[in-house]
């Protein structure tokens, strides 16, 4: 099956952004925003979802946190804005919208949105879902709104989707 990403970096590995060791790094490509909708050939109930920005494999990622944890308490308040690649801070996630474009995404109340801080995105961290709108879902679309840095170009390495087929759901037609 095929994943549209929009406003996504050409020549993407789209499978690498869902395996465990995330070697992948996916980038917007014109502004901040990104959006994509996966599809799930069976309905399921979504219980969790979470994204990984580090830009270090799995087995840095605590070093890697208590550096960018130390760089942040000697720097200033001051953010970075040098042009570089920044890590997602506010998603929109939307249930079942199969053909979602920019502009649906910015007027359409989402199911649920989750702001996420550096070392949310760093460390993986798994994000929650509610059940009551989360349940038989066939496509799950994200929308990246915004970024920590608030630069042009936002990044990731993987996304984990966690959750269980419906239960007597058959493909026989």
């Amino acid at each position: 099956f095929t994943i549209p990403f929009l406003n996504c970096m050409p020549n993407v590995k789209i499978a690498h952004i869902f395996n465990h060791d995330g070697d992948g790094k996916i980038r917007s490509d014109v502004d901040m925003q990104m959006l994509f909708t996966i599809p799930f050939l069976t309905p399921v109930n979504l219980k969790a979802i979470s994204m990984d920005a580090s830009s270090s494999s799995s087995s840095d990622k605590k070093r890697r946190l208590e550096e960018v944890r130390k760089k942040e308490e000697e720097e200033s308040e001051e953010e970075e804005t040098d042009g570089k690649d920044s890590m997602p801070k506010l998603i929109h996630l939307f249930k079942d919208r199969f053909h979602m474009d920019f502009d649906e995404a910015q007027d359409v109340r989402p199911e649920m949105s989750i702001e996420m801080n550096k070392d949310d995105t760093i460390s993986g961290r798994k994000f929650k879902l509610k059940s009551s709108r989360f349940s038989s879902v066939s496509c799950l679309t994200i929308f990246i709104e915004s970024n920590q840095s608030d630069v042009d170009t936002t990044f990731f390495r993987r996304i984990g989707i966690y959750g269980t087929p419906v239960l007597g759901y058959s493909l026989k037609l």
